[in-house]
């Protein structure tokens, strides 16, 4: 993302009367959205008819750019401390394929409970359009990789179920609902039923029979 001549100038004096505020907003394949800011406080943007961007802890990287003809990607870590976020994740197979619009406004273009109603501005001052093609989490950050969307990154079928090995990529999670002592799991019936004694909750299915996939 590149700023205008007006962004710098803003940018370099040596006081100013405003920031510059990132504003994210993830759009899932099941059509649910999220608008997080990086702000002390919740943000409504463009001022007439906006939206509300949630402020909610997030860091972005720099864009990396590579001389082989490589699509440009770039890591968000989002705050997952309240584990909201892991918990649309194990809803959304990690929210890969997602759709992600980044936008930088100005301060004095927003809305806010603090400061008022801003000057109203339709236009981002900065924006920059992606897709979730990985995703991990633990118990800080819901970190995301993010590019341009490609068939070949894509699996097929979305979804599979195994016989013998849970499906569930969050241990302890919300789909896997253990709460016992243990820290690690290997995902197999046989210690899910006899380690943890969680067995109702496996993410499998021992009654289909061996090989092929089931979707």
């Amino acid at each position: 993302m590149s700023l205008s001549a007006v962004a710098y100038l803003e940018k370099n004096k040596l006081a100013s009367t405003g920031v510059w505020i990132v504003l994210l907003k993830i759009q899932t394949p099941k059509g649910i959205i999220i608008r997080i800011c990086a702000n002390t406080e919740d943000v409504i943007w463009p001022v007439t008819g906006g939206d509300t961007y949630i402020a909610f802890p997030f860091e972005l990287d720099e864009i990396g750019e590579s001389s082989k003809g490589e699509i440009p990607q770039l890591t968000i870590r989002v705050s997952n401390v309240s584990r909201v976020m892991q918990s649309y994740m194990e809803a959304e197979d990690g929210m890969v394929n997602s759709e992600v619009i980044i936008r930088v406004v100005h301060s004095t273009h927003i809305t806010t409970a603090s400061k008022g109603v801003g000057i109203h501005n339709l236009n981002p001052e900065a924006i920059a359009y992606y897709d979730i093609i990985d995703s991990n989490v633990d118990n800080q950050w819901a970190s995301f990789i993010l590019g341009a969307s490609s068939p070949f990154r894509m699996r097929f079928p979305r979804n599979r179920v195994l016989r013998n090995f849970c499906r569930y990529k969050v241990f302890k999670g919300a789909q896997c609902k253990y709460v016992g002592v243990q820290t690690t799991c290997d995902r197999t019936l046989y210690t899910c039923r006899n380690t943890m004694k969680n067995s109702n909750n496996f993410g499998g299915a021992p009654g289909i029979g061996s090989g092929g996939t089931y979707v």
